[in-house]
């Protein structure tokens, strides 16, 4: 922005001296003078000599040499320039005073940013550490519980399975013994009737055979013995698989919902942890202060994250949670 031709370049004033104390200065000199106060952001104050006030001046006067000590034109305009002077020193000085006090204000913001920013931070940092730790035991709690239960279905199956091979090798045999059994009673009774004309033969035999038919009965009841026995195992070792096959599906299901909370819950604690929220004392909502030791305080949650992280309460956590804000509430009225 170029300067105008009429006026001089801009004087700074030595402090301690006030544009007053040089219109009276150069009040006594020779030539009229008119002046003017040119004020800049950093509140500089100048005294500017105006070139064309000189001419109007000089002008008016005819030309006439006079002495700037008996002008009546400087006695009227002096008490003006002063007013003016000192409306401009006020405005100047408000000006300045405001700048310093946004500014002021301006660092503190900044300050108190910085702090709230490591605070969250930090918080997020250890929030972190804990979930992940957490989510480091939980996975490897259930990995154990799944390898467990596998294991016990395996055991399981090969108990079934030796339990029916044990039960077929054992009905291979009985049936065996009873072919064979059932081979030497037909033999007997051929004996008992090509010997039925001996009498005493034919009581031996006849003798022979209900041994024979009680032989082979205590063998019928033996063996209805061990398969009762055998497929009760059966039935047991097929129960005991059902169930620990329902656990293992139990199981794997609350693998999934815990999969599905440990997510939530990280979305929770991004939204939980934003430098965006505010941090106050307690109640009374008031900003806490920037030079704490400590990082105490409370953020201030949106009402919508808070309720996120209360659906993912358990039931009964819930409850508790309800029956403090009525405590809470009570307490208050």
């Amino acid at each position: 922005m170029s300067r105008p031709p009429y006026v001089s370049k801009r004087r700074g004033l030595a402090r301690g001296t006030t544009v007053v104390n040089a219109v009276e200065l150069r009040h006594c000199s020779d030539a009229p003078l008119s002046l003017g106060v040119e004020g800049v952001q950093t509140g500089e104050e100048v005294l500017v000599e105006s070139t064309a006030a000189r001419r109007r001046s000089s002008s008016n006067t005819g030309g006439s040499p006079l002495t700037g000590c008996h002008n009546p034109q400087d006695h009227v305009q002096v008490p003006q320039l002063k007013r003016q002077l000192e409306k401009a020193n006020a405005s100047v000085k408000s000006l300045t005073a405001a700048n310093r006090r946004q500014k002021l204000e301006c660092d503190a913001l900044k300050a108190e940013w910085a702090v709230q920013l490591a605070e969250c931070e930090a918080r997020l940092r250890v929030a972190l550490t804990h979930r992940r730790e957490r989510e480091g035991l939980l996975s490897q709690h259930i990995s154990q519980t799944v390898k467990l239960y596998n294991a016990e279905v395996q055991r399981a199956s090969r108990l079934h399975q030796s339990a029916v091979d044990a039960h077929a090798a054992d009905k291979e045999k009985w049936e065996a013994e009873l072919a064979s059994l059932r081979r030497k009673m037909e033999e007997a009774k051929a004996t008992a009737i090509t010997q039925a004309a001996n009498s005493s033969a034919a009581a031996a035999l006849q003798a022979q055979v209900e041994q024979l038919k009680a032989e082979l009965e205590a063998l019928r009841k033996i063996s209805a013995e061990k398969q009762y026995e055998l497929e009760t195992a059966l039935s047991d070792t097929q129960s005991s698989l059902n169930k620990t096959t329902i656990e293992l599906h139990e199981c794997r299901q609350a693998q999934l919902e815990c999969n599905y909370i440990v997510q939530q819950c990280r979305l929770f604690i991004r939204q939980v942890c934003q430098p965006g929220f505010s941090v106050v004392k307690g109640p009374s909502l008031e900003p806490v202060e920037k030079d704490r030791p400590e990082p105490t305080g409370f953020v201030l949650v949106p009402l919508l994250v808070l309720l996120h992280g209360y659906t993912l309460l358990p039931e009964g956590d819930r409850q508790e949670v309800i029956d403090h804000y009525d405590k809470v509430a009570k307490a208050l009225h």
